[in-house]
């Protein structure tokens, strides 16, 4: 039995718990309950400083805990996907390349030992560098065909810094004679690739308006498409990347379609196949294939045993040149579970985030006969959850609930009589939308109604991010998808959401202080040593660095002048770190209105729990996610269809309730809101469902049901026995 005595990690309190070896354990509650602060930052934390320190490693993050006992070697397999390298894939993460290369190398006796090296430059695809992808301008993402050329119609100049674009524009047409009144679908072909293709030698003097400044300069015009087109052919100078990002759309690359290895690496073969064709496979393609190997080795076993993992894990769709920046957070963490049950140990640890996440309540039963085959192993599994179908198949409960122990079977009722009664409304207008050659979407054209709420559903791989990511960037769309989020290591929630210089005005306009006052990253307020971080980072053996907090403001960031200040009896520290929701209840920012509304905001999406001084690297992927929400949710949405990947991920069931009544206030602002979901119980709040599949990958890419959740029966829907 694993113990641990007395937590006050984050907001537990005094929280004591025992864990039986060699069965699953969930650990439930709602947001802010202290799921994660038990269960990673304690005990994953703990393990993890142990085989740190027979290592010689200083332990990076200590736990609040009086006293532990009998704690096995951890590993951690959590929702977050934080690699970004385009480069990674899942090849090389499961480390297929070494256990395809000595297959390769005794079926052609003359191959080099590097051959199946991605990173090696003289195996990459010339066409696209070894990345599998070129970049494309977007011609939906750069021009309105249809708005008149007075009325600012290219989207990429609209968006540029620079405002010479448009009375360049002016002199231009008005040298060629082209009317100004018509738009780029009005006007003659010769006109139109003039406009978006076009280059011109000649330079034209604008006057143009620049930090409230007037300029005149002499410039050559280029074709709005021509100068995104020039922006990719280039992107190693730098800014070329940033001007194009938004103007662009990823398409596999012609050459290698998606390989990445050089053309002339096709001559090697293994068992009829080459090594483009395996490459360009899906899991479910190359299981029968690696299963006809004559071969019964070490190499073939271990390809075998892992190649059926990915395939029951329910990505069986991905390809193995598919990159890991791609992959949601719950397919990463499914692609880490595959790995661990191909490996050979034993009597593990296993902390879990939210496995359910990302799944179709279709794939449930596969995951879950996973989780148990690792149990049967003599492993102990502890898992954060918030699906019931997942809890119930636990052999024990921790249930908390404000950072506290509480009974589990009552827990449980209460979720179970949790109902939404929302009433439905009919749509108003509706978009309509045309999309091909993404990804498994061979082509689709959808009538997407809008004024109400969608639920966009369908099994993993099915299309439905693909789907978004297509029309995402065009005109009147704007996408919420599941990315990390991006900010330095200082990032915290109150940053992020750009609450900061809100609080610093009202807390100086309060106290009688200058301005910036209580900003941490202004030289002047910081604390000296840590420069504003809360901790030090120093170096250890092995290259490790670690972090330690600050010995000098311990942790609070401020110099001791600005902790000085006190409003209500509280310093600005203290404010920083109580939670949302504490800080509505007292009405510390009751006279600002914009402040006020924005933690009301946070409480009503499930994020209450989190102080404003959360480090953004800190959070979940669901509190990532709704943190994201709030960050673009902007006061004038009535032109823009809001598309949101998967809001109620790590949500139970009274907090999703909440945010299903976010998402109706949303709406009255909104033009629709389509939500990406796998969440049932949300699934049958929304208006109207557009469900993908039949399946995943090459068996999906199509739209299988679109209407009322009501009329599933009878058509093709997957969902439908679920409802």
């Amino acid at each position: 039995m694993l113990t641990l005595r007395s937590i006050e990690t984050n907001n537990l309190k005094s929280v004591d718990v025992s864990i039986p070896y060699g069965q699953i354990t969930a650990v439930v509650g709602g947001s802010g309950a202290g799921k994660t602060s038990l269960a990673f930052h304690t005990l994953y934390a703990l393990c993890k400083n142990e085989l740190d320190t027979i290592s010689g490693i200083p332990a990076s993050h200590r736990p609040k805990v009086r006293d532990y006992a009998n704690l096995l070697p951890a590993i951690g397999l959590k929702q977050k996907n934080a690699n970004v390298n385009p480069r990674s894939s899942v090849f090389t993460y499961l480390g297929l390349d070494k256990l395809f290369l000595p297959l390769f190398l005794q079926a052609n006796p003359d191959i080099k030992r590097n051959i199946l090296a991605q990173n090696n430059p003289a195996n990459h695809c010339p066409a696209c560098e070894g990345l599998g992808v070129v970049y494309r301008p977007d011609p939906a993402r750069i021009v309105d065909l249809h708005k008149p050329l007075a009325d600012k119609p290219f989207l990429s100049w609209n968006n540029f810094l620079s405002n010479h674009y448009y009375p360049l524009l002016e002199a231009f047409c008005g040298a060629r004679s082209i009317d100004m009144g018509k738009s780029l679908s009005q006007l003659p072909s010769q006109q139109q690739e003039l406009l978006l293709h076009g280059a011109d030698d000649k330079q034209f003097q604008v006057k143009y308006k620049q930090k409230n400044r007037y300029r005149q300069k002499w410039f050559p015009f280029v074709g709005a498409i021509r100068e995104i087109q020039e922006c990719c052919d280039n992107l190693q100078v730098p800014g070329n990347r940033q001007k194009a990002k938004s103007y662009i759309s990823e398409q596999v690359c012609p050459k290698c379609h998606g390989a990445r290895f050089a053309e002339y690496l096709s001559e090697y073969t293994l068992n009829g196949m080459t090594i483009h064709d395996i490459l360009l496979s899906s899991f479910d393609a190359l299981f029968p294939f690696i299963q006809s190997i004559p071969a019964r080795e070490f190499a073939v076993n271990k390809l075998t045993a892992l190649v059926a993992n990915v395939v029951r894990n329910n990505l069986g769709y991905l390809a193995l040149m598919r990159s890991i920046p791609s992959l949601s957070g719950g397919e990463f963490q499914r692609l880490q579970l595959a790995s661990v049950l191909s490996s050979d140990f034993t009597n593990l640890l296993y902390v879990i985030d939210e496995v359910s996440s990302s799944l179709h309540v279709a794939e449930y039963p596969d995951v879950i006969s996973q989780l148990k085959a690792l149990r049967e192993r003599n492993s102990t599994l502890v898992m954060v959850e918030h699906e019931l179908e997942f809890i119930e198949k636990a052999d024990n409960l921790i249930a908390l609930e404000d950072g506290r122990v509480i009974d589990s079977t009552d827990w449980l009722q209460r979720q179970r009589e949790v109902s939404v009664d929302r009433i439905k409304v009919e749509p108003r207008g509706a978009m309509e939308f045309t999309v091909h050659d993404v990804h498994n979407i061979r082509h689709l054209d959808v009538t997407i109604p809008m004024g109400c709420l969608i639920g966009c559903c369908g099994v993993s791989g099915s299309g439905k991010s693909s789907f978004a990511e297509a029309i995402s960037g065009r005109s009147g769309v704007e996408y919420i998808s599941q990315g990390t989020i991006q900010g330095n290591s200082n990032s915290t929630v109150a940053t992020y959401l750009k609450l900061m210089q809100p609080i610093d005005s009202f807390l100086c306009k309060a106290l009688g202080a200058p301005l910036k006052t209580f900003l941490f990253n202004n030289s002047a307020s910081q604390c000296p040593v840590c420069e504003g971080k809360g901790y030090v980072e120093q170096e250890a053996s092995f290259g490790h660095a670690f972090r330690s907090v600050c010995e000098a403001c311990e942790g609070r960031r401020y110099s001791p002048e600005v902790l000085a200040y006190r409003f209500n009896s509280l310093s600005v520290h203290d404010i920083l770190t109580m939670t949302v929701a504490d800080l509505s209840a007292a009405g510390v920012f009751a006279e600002s209105r914009k402040i006020a509304a924005k933690l009301e905001d946070m409480i009503s999406i499930g994020l209450g729990h989190l102080s404003l001084f959360r480090a953004t690297s800190e959070l979940s992927g669901g509190e990532a996610q709704r943190i994201k929400l709030l960050s673009r949710v902007k006061a004038n949405l009535k032109n823009t269809f809001l598309i949101i990947d998967e809001p109620a991920n790590g949500l139970e069931r009274h907090d999703t309730k909440r945010l299903i009544g976010f998402l109706d206030r949303l709406l009255t602002k909104a033009k629709g809101i389509m939500v990406i979901e796998h969440n049932l119980f949300l699934l049958k709040s929304m208006d109207y469902i557009l469900e993908f599949g039949p399946r995943g990958g090459d068996n999906g890419g199509d739209i299988i049901f679109q209407g009322r959740i009501e009329d599933m029966d009878g058509s093709e829907s997957v969902l439908k026995i679920f409802v």
